[in-house]
């Protein structure tokens, strides 16, 4: 793949493209933490026809950022859409994991021309309603995460992400990279995800894929109750053997899940 840059809101943005031969666009994005690399498995079974679009996210693998500012999730949705703007993607299939996940639904809520289609891998539903017990974890979230030495924090949030050795050691070393302040600056802004509505229905259709032994949060949950909540899920897929990353703990299935979604929607 091709490698880009581009710079916004301080932070200077790589990503690689992968051109096709169609006009249909996918946009990879990552969960936190990681980088663009956790789809490898993935973009290896990618028709030729389809263009690909992976980054890493501000501050993450090699995008960086200023010192003095902080990571927001609220920006990474305006990255999003300045690198679509500068490749002139009027509409793509997003697919997207985890952080990833929350940002490709936010941006089908704020920029719907953007969004053809939604893959979303192991992440809660944006719109939701959160329990009381949800709402107080999230308040004491940068208070518990903070309280933790860097190499424990490190050492647990890696086994959060995959029920394999190799799924884990990969996060590992991507968030030592990024280092604990940076994580848990990420982590904590992944509170502007959720914004309660009701009455929402996604304008397209969705894919949802869950490692059946996913222990992160209120992923779970989410998942087994949101077909009921959007008309717009053409599936929910069950990944046996994985975890959070169950694109990389348990790949065949999840390609399969994403093949069928393509040919689909997008055929």
């Amino acid at each position: 793949m091709k490698e880009y840059v581009i710079d916004n809101l301080g932070s200077q943005l790589h990503y690689w493209i992968r051109e096709g031969e169609s006009n249909e666009w996918l946009v990879f994005l990552h969960g936190a933490g990681l980088d663009h690399h956790m789809f490898e498995s993935q973009y290896a079974v990618i028709p030729k026809r389809y263009n690909i679009l992976a980054w890493d996210a501000r501050g993450h693998g090699k995008s960086t950022i200023k010192p003095q500012v902080a990571i927001n999730y609220r920006d990474m949705i305006d990255d999003v859409r300045m690198i679509c703007k500068a490749q002139h993607i009027d509409s793509a299939t997003f697919i997207g994991q985890s952080m990833g996940g929350f940002l490709a639904q936010d941006v089908a809520y704020f920029h719907p021309e953007l969004v053809k289609s939604l893959i979303l891998i192991d992440c809660a539903r944006n719109t939701n309603k959160l329990s009381k017990l949800e709402k107080i974890g999230l308040k004491l979230q940068p208070y518990m995460l903070k309280a933790q030495p860097e190499p424990i924090f490190l050492v647990k949030s890696a086994k959060m992400c995959g029920k394999h050795k190799p799924t884990v050691d990969f996060a590992y070393q991507k968030m030592r990279q990024l280092g604990k302040e940076r994580l848990v600056e990420t982590l904590v802004s992944l509170r502007q995800a959720f914004h309660e509505d009701k009455k929402y229905q996604s304008h397209c259709p969705i894919t949802l894929i869950c490692g059946k032994e996913d222990k992160v949060g209120m992923i779970i949950k989410a998942m087994k109750t949101w077909r009921k909540k959007d008309k717009s899920v053409y599936q929910t897929v069950w990944v046996k053997n994985a975890g959070h990353c169950a694109n990389q703990d348990n790949a065949k299935p999840v390609n399969q899940a994403i093949l069928k979604h393509l040919n689909k929607f997008l055929a």
